[in-house]
């Protein structure tokens, strides 16, 4: 959404509204309207090409009758069986008519807790004055609150004494003890659409315990009427108090006579811009009704380094399109060489080729790449998986934008047999990267690489057992896969030549006669 400064018009983008299966096709109808509801049909039309896909519509709402300050304006469309969509809703602001684009400064910052006490009657918080505040950090007092669920809601005031949109954020604060004991949740329930009351949900079965994260419960959807609902799920713990009501929306299709659920015939992936539906690229599938645990490998080699979201969907055998799921990634480009792998002129053995994994003698091995907090105590704030390839590169992506942590953070390196390593120095919030650990011995924190030949450093290898030194008891390991004759992918080939022979035990033998273990921050 678009608001030129003193006009008296809004260009609405309206961009990756989601495809549900079961929307008839063709859009004829468009309704828009602001803060109040006029009910189904009495917003204002806007004109549009009827359609099964308006995804990159743009309208021109009119704000011209609207008072300067906070509004809302809602889009919902019409099909041609006369089904409403569901009503997108968009907060915007509309400012005074002004010969002047100039944006006032934010003076002063306050917040409160559950009840609003009136502009200018909350907590001040600090600010340094300017007209971006966006990543601003403030300690908001919580002392007086009792344990529970609440609401921090925060704004802030310009120049002219205009208040911003108020900001709210549901947390829960726990009960003041000496004990970390966190209690059991003993009850869970679920509504659809309309709240009854705590307490009064259908009741789920659970096992009571602390965490029940990855709970699955079935809902019981028999008695909705087809098209869109919402399900609301919530707990209950051993203290009585009820968690936050988490909110999913979903579609249920019309009832009918078989229970046959179309296979999925295709699959498509995009990033960052939506081409249009079928445009995508295609990601080979075998059809069928259920293709939940799909692994596909998204070819990311033309996206710059920095954060891209990857949008996914499939289409059925009755043409049409599920959902266009979102997953918001960050790539980084990489380079490191393992010592026991390193084969000379900047390379490394094939060794997943060498130990029967794979036929591509272009990959070495498998590794972890975790991102962690700068600050102690390195709290991991994304990884990922990855192949190195034999010339020491691989790409990572993270399931993070690494641009919102808010802090600085070390690049870690995990491999199934070489010694945990950190980046020499953090890297700063949001930095789009390339990293490579080999170029100086101090690329790695506290230096600890080893030289494998002239300016050419690689992470030490022999912790077959992880466990952050070379000793001994990598040495036993080594030994028992040794006297069996070990062939194929085993951590105690320290070589990479897919036996597990003394040539491994030369590498062993120099790094635990040398004392080497990980240096952590």
């Amino acid at each position: 959404m678009r608001m030129d400064n003193g006009v008296s018009r809004i260009v609405v983008f309206l961009q990756n509204r989601k495809p549900l299966f079961g929307l008839h096709s063709g859009h004829p109808c468009i309704g828009i309207f602001f803060d109040n509801d006029p009910g189904f049909g009495n917003g204002t039309s806007a004109p549009i090409t009827p359609g099964s896909n308006i995804a990159n519509l743009n309208i021109n709402a009119d704000v011209s009758a609207l008072p300067s300050g906070i509004h809302q304006l809602y889009v919902r469309s019409q099909d041609a069986n006369g089904h409403w969509s569901i009503t997108n809703r968009s907060f915007f602001y509309k400012t005074e008519n002004s010969t002047s684009a100039t944006i006032p400064d934010n003076l002063a910052l306050e917040y409160f807790f559950d009840n609003d006490p009136g502009f200018g009657n909350g907590t001040s918080a600090p600010i340094t004055p300017g007209s971006d505040i966006a990543n601003l950090n403030i300690n908001a007092d919580v002392s007086a609150l009792p344990s529970g669920i609440h609401q921090l809601n925060v704004r802030s005031q310009d120049a002219n004494g205009q208040w911003s949109i108020t900001n709210r954020s549901f947390f829960y604060k726990t009960e003041n003890s000496t004990s970390a004991t966190i209690p059991d949740i003993l009850a869970l329930e679920y509504f659809f659409d309309n709240d009854p009351g705590f307490g009064n949900g259908t009741s789920a079965p659970i096992t009571p315990g602390s965490n029940i994260a990855n709970l699955n419960i079935n809902a019981d959807v028999s008695a909705l009427p087809s098209g869109i609902h919402q399900l609301y799920v919530r707990s209950q713990d051993a203290n009585g108090q009820w968690s936050i009501t988490n909110r999913s929306f979903f579609y249920k299709t019309e009832n009918s006579t078989s229970a046959t659920i179309p296979d999925i015939l295709a699959l498509e992936y995009f990033f960052d811009s939506d081409p249009g539906f079928g445009n995508g690229t295609s990601a080979a599938i075998t059809p069928g009704s259920n293709i939940a645990n799909l692994n596909i490998n998204a070819d990311m080699s033309a996206l710059q380094t920095g954060l891209h979201h990857l949008f996914i969907r499939s289409q059925n055998a009755h043409g049409q399109w599920s959902i266009t799921n979102a997953r918001l990634i960050w790539k980084e480009h990489i380079k490191v060489l393992l010592q026991g792998f390193y084969a000379g002129a900047y390379s490394m053995q094939p060794v997943l080729s060498n130990q029967g994994v794979s036929m591509q003698t272009d990959l070495t091995d498998s590794l972890i790449v975790e991102i962690r907090d700068v600050n102690a105590p390195s709290t991991q704030i994304a990884s990922s998986r990855v192949i190195v390839q034999t010339d020491g590169t691989f790409t990572c992506v993270f399931d993070t934008d690494l641009s919102q942590t808010n802090s600085n953070y070390y690049i870690v390196i995990k491999h199934r047999n070489s010694l945990e390593t950190w980046s020499g120095s953090s890297i700063g919030s949001g930095t789009t990267t390339t990293y490579d650990f080999t170029t100086a011995k101090f690329q790695a924190y506290a230096g600890n690489q080893r030289e494998v030949e002239p300016g050419v450093w690689a992470i030490y290898t022999g912790d077959v057992n992880q466990d952050g030194v070379v000793d001994g008891l990598d040495y036993n390991d080594w030994e028992n896969d040794s006297n069996n004759f070990a062939v194929g992918y085993f951590s105690t080939d320290l070589n990479g030549d897919g036996i597990v022979d003394g040539l491994d035990f030369i590498f062993w033998e120099e790094n635990n006669n040398n004392f080497i273990g990980a240096a952590i921050p």
